[in-house]
């Protein structure tokens, strides 16, 4: 029985998996990784909803809840992309004004596209 003080109660089928699953990791071997390498944006999988990440740069002020066109820089490999000469239209901005020239991420899902980030 726990005690008034004890903020938790474990009992002791949840403690026997818990060793277990404590046991099981303490097994994996340490892998030493680097850096990851760079990706160009041209690779990266697509979302299973057919939902894309887009990377483009303000051509303007572009104010909380209005849409924007936005040219996509998808070209080269980070850091260096360059303009692909491709742009979106009507993307919507639902968290707050973002000043020109800003680096911002866009989720295309078919013809619904949002800001998700912003460069600050």
């Amino acid at each position: 029985m726990p005690k008034q003080s004890d903020r938790f109660f474990i009992g002791p089928g949840l403690r026997t998996k818990l060793r277990e699953t404590i046991t099981r990791v303490d097994s994996i071997p340490m892998v030493e990784s680097g850096p990851a390498a760079p990706v160009r944006i041209q690779d990266v999988p697509r979302g299973s909803g057919g939902c894309r990440l887009r990377i483009g740069k303000t051509t303007a002020t572009w104010t909380k809840n209005t849409l924007m066109t936005i040219p996509l820089y998808e070209n080269g490999t980070p850091p260096n992309e360059t303009a692909s000469g491709e742009s979106l239209a009507d993307v919507v901005n639902h968290w707050g004004d973002v000043p020109a020239n800003k680096w911002v991420g866009i989720m295309h899902c078919g013809t619904r596209r949002f800001l998700l980030v912003a460069e600050c």
